[in-house]
């Protein structure tokens, strides 16, 4: 979410009061790309009025562009010295529920905005300021009237042909990490079990992974089907909060182990139709093996990566994708 309003009054939305706006407009203040000023509307059917044909348009803008802040109620523009500014005194609103203008704005904008915010401040039982904080889209361009609407000069204009092309050409992905918690060592007689849970997030609030797919590899031990591999089903969806976790236990042969001088690694690879594919790996030296709580500074301490994705590999290692097709050739 944007934090416009702590640049803007110095605190959040949340936290915004009547004094805080009445102190804003001391002094002369312009509109940006960011800020719009409304006079408010007494009338019922006024406020209606503006908030279909004015508000939503400017959510609009501030949508398909970087965001930005409404003040609703502010005082009448004027001119000063060949600038519009706002100054003085602040003029109310209609006092309405602040569902009623999140519910015009989500009917008026396609398609649905997410990421709108409104502080109503009261002024008494039949009038209001609204601060109306807008977040920039992660799914921009939005329409609104059949059309597509940017800041621009301090002013929501129609986006010209070729700025509505790059928006819809725009890479748009999630941001989906992923890890392995490793939590204890047992041993059973034969085996040590090895017990993780491997873990992916969508750290991103407005775009949900589609059709995630993921792999728990590793090269010392076997999971339960006697596979040194775990390949995940398909999981249609990845919103926002709660991760994907899945708990592991990995069989580790003692005789095995000591051949490979108790060094192994395990890693995990995921990736879905928008989010570039993303690997984790960790190299495990169990040479000082303790049954009970996995000590990650011991046995693994920093010789691990997380999240990184195929490209970033690529380029920690010092080998352009080219050569890399080059050596699997052969040539």
């Amino acid at each position: 979410m944007n934090n416009l309003c702590n640049e803007i009054f110095g605190k959040p939305l949340l936290e915004l009061v009547i004094e805080d706006i009445r102190e804003y407009f001391v002094e002369d203040r312009e509109e940006t790309d960011n800020l719009e000023f409304k006079s408010g509307q007494i009338a019922k059917k006024e406020f209606m009025d503006v908030l279909e044909s004015s508000i939503t348009k400017v959510a609009s803008s501030f949508l398909n562009s970087t965001g930005g802040v409404i003040i609703w109620g502010a005082p009448q523009m004027k001119k000063n010295n060949g600038k519009l500014i706002c100054q003085g005194d602040l003029t109310p609103c209609f006092k309405a529920d602040k569902d009623l203008l999140i519910n015009k704005i989500i009917q008026k904008v396609s398609y649905m905005p997410t990421g709108i915010s409104i502080k109503p401040i009261n002024l008494s039982e039949t009038e209001c300021i609204y601060i109306i904080e807008v977040a920039e889209s992660e799914n921009k361009p939005h329409q609104w009237n059949n059309s597509y609407y940017i800041r621009l000069d301090g002013q929501s204009k129609p986006a010209p042909h070729y700025l509505v092309d790059a928006l819809f050409k725009s890479v748009k992905f999630p941001n989906v990490v992923g890890g392995i918690r490793f939590n204890n060592i047992s041993y059973n007689g034969k085996y040590y079990i090895l017990n993780f849970d491997t873990l992916i997030f969508n750290l991103s609030p407005l775009i949900s992974e589609k059709n995630l797919r993921y792999n728990v590899i590793n090269s010392g031990g076997l999971f339960r089907d006697d596979s040194s591999r775990f390949d995940s089903s398909l999981f249609e969806q990845l919103h926002f909060g709660k991760p994907l976790r899945r708990q592991f236990s990995l069989k580790l042969n003692i005789n095995d182990l000591a051949a490979m001088d108790n060094k192994f690694t395990v890693g995990l690879i995921w990736g879905g139709d928008l989010a570039p594919s993303k690997s984790s790996s960790y190299n495990i030296d169990l040479t000082e093996i303790e049954i009970g709580t996995f000590n990650f500074e011991r046995y693994i301490g920093k010789n691990y990566y997380e999240s990184r994705s195929f490209y970033e590999r690529q380029m920690e290692k010092g080998i352009d994708m080219f050569t890399q097709f080059q050596e699997i050739l052969g040539h």
